[in-house]
């Protein structure tokens, strides 16, 4: 019996690689942190695409229960392991023996029964194995053979069955991405994790499968933006940062508490561009209920005999509540023209996106203008991590939420930060409320309400 260092489609070199890694499998910010994010993608595509083939329900939790599938190449059990709590019957192969100790110590901690074995593809087919579903994900790439590891993966294939292969496409874009910019100037990969001429193309992995007599029933690439997407995030991140600005600047005009004022108008503004930008419908409840809301809020902040401080801040003021605005429809814009099924994985995606450009933007021009102090932002990121995290944590709600419903009910729903702010005063800081910041809570409750009840 040949030892996996003696296959024929086994790249020694690979596997020692991947072996070195064994302790670091499991860590979701360690150097297979690009798995771990793409775990949710592929294994919702498989599960759709194993559902349809065998006439299951991809909604239930248990969609593969009874299914037999095999994953080669599967490390340490990333992937196997929630195959198996979709009810699947997993055997999990590697030639890396430090994989397998990880995979088999991982699945006992979490109760998980996956049949994990260090062995080859080669050895599984002569020992006549056989698979409702074969997977070899993120694994052509690294082995020796190709023709040869898709033909005796495709033997284990039961008749009727299915085999699911994803791998790197071999482009001068991959090229770019996955070992320039992922293992040389991100880091994401330890350098030499890929070889760009052993990545493969998808009509040379056809080309395999066909050679077996397997049918190509379909394929595809990960969710690419389409070319709408990306004027509606450049709106989004440009407007949010011009509406900082502009805020910024009406605060220099010492009316901080009637700029805030001038700025929460965003739900009326918001409505009106969202209407004509998106087509997002306005009910008569929706206005009244975004009129109410925002009335009380400038009750709220407005103070009896309050000088708005001339026309500069005011204009700056509204000036900042339509950029919000804008971008608030921005973002949405760009999340409904992905186009995907997952309301999440637009939400996330589109707030990723966002947030680069903003970053590479802002860094450009402090670069460029302000270097020094480019260079104290850079220091201080250890005490600044926490507060961007946080920061990005409420981001991501802000965006599932502009998945889920209009721009404008979901800013006018967010006026409540209002009455949680004056809560705060009044118990933290034991400032006694007024009879108009009542009023005005009142008004923002009532508008939330009958917004709750128009949706």
């Amino acid at each position: 019996m040949r030892t996996a260092a003696e296959s024929p489609t086994v790249d020694p070199a690979e596997v020692a690689r991947f072996a070195a890694l064994a302790a670091d499998w499991w860590d979701p910010r360690g150097s297979m942190r690009m798995l771990h994010r793409l775990n949710p993608v592929r294994l919702n595509f498989i599960k759709v695409a194993a559902c349809r083939q065998f006439g299951r329900d991809p909604k239930r939790l248990d969609s593969l229960e009874g299914l037999r599938i095999l994953d080669i190449g599967c490390g340490a059990g990333i992937l196997s392991e929630p195959l198996a709590r979709l009810g699947a019957d997993v055997v999990g192969a590697d030639p890396a023996v430090p994989n397998i100790e990880a995979a088999r110590l991982h699945a006992g901690g979490a109760a998980l029964a996956v049949d994990y074995r260090a062995t080859t593809a080669e050895a599984l087919a002569d020992a006549g194995e056989r698979f409702d579903l074969v997977l070899a994900m993120e694994v052509v790439e690294h082995v020796a053979d190709v023709a040869l590891f898709v033909e005796r993966c495709a033997e284990m294939v039961k008749p009727g069955g299915l085999m699911i292969g994803a791998t790197i496409n071999r482009t001068l874009k991959s090229f770019a991405l996955a070992i320039v910019g992922a293992e040389y100037v991100l880091g994401w990969l330890p350098r030499g994790t890929h070889r760009w001429d052993k990545f493969v193309t998808s009509d040379e992995l056809e080309a395999a499968l066909a050679r077996r007599a397997l049918r190509v029933a379909g394929g595809t690439g990960l969710p690419r933006p389409p070319a709408a997407f990306w004027p509606w995030v450049l709106d989004g991140a440009l407007t949010q940062v011009a509406a900082t600005a502009l805020m910024l600047a009406a605060m220099r005009e010492r009316s901080f508490v009637v700029t805030i004022a001038y700025i929460k108008t965003e739900p009326v503004q918001v409505a009106l561009f969202g209407l004509l930008l998106l087509g997002d419908a306005v009910t008569p409840a929706l206005a009244l209920a975004i009129l109410i809301a925002t009335v009380g809020v400038v009750v709220m902040s407005v103070k009896p005999g309050a000088s708005a401080g001339g026309l500069r801040p005011t204009l700056l003021g509204l000036a900042a509540g339509a950029m919000f605005g804008l971008s608030a429809v921005g973002f949405r814009g760009a999340i409904l023209s992905l186009g995907l099924p997952s309301y999440l994985m637009a939400a996330t995606f589109t707030l990723v996106i966002g947030l680069a450009l903003q970053s590479v933007l802002l860094s450009g021009y402090l670069g460029l203008r302000e270097p020094k102090v480019l260079a104290g932002i850079m220091r201080a990121w250890r005490p600044s991590l926490f507060a961007g995290f946080v920061g990005a944590l409420a981001s991501q709600f802000w965006f599932l939420a502009f998945a889920l419903a209009t721009a404008a009910s979901v800013r006018t729903l967010a006026l409540v930060e209002v009455i949680f702010a004056q809560a705060i005063s009044r118990f933290a800081f034991k400032q006694r409320t007024t009879a108009r910041e009542a009023f005005g809570i009142a008004l923002i409750v009532v508008g939330c309400v009958l917004l709750i009840w128009a949706s």
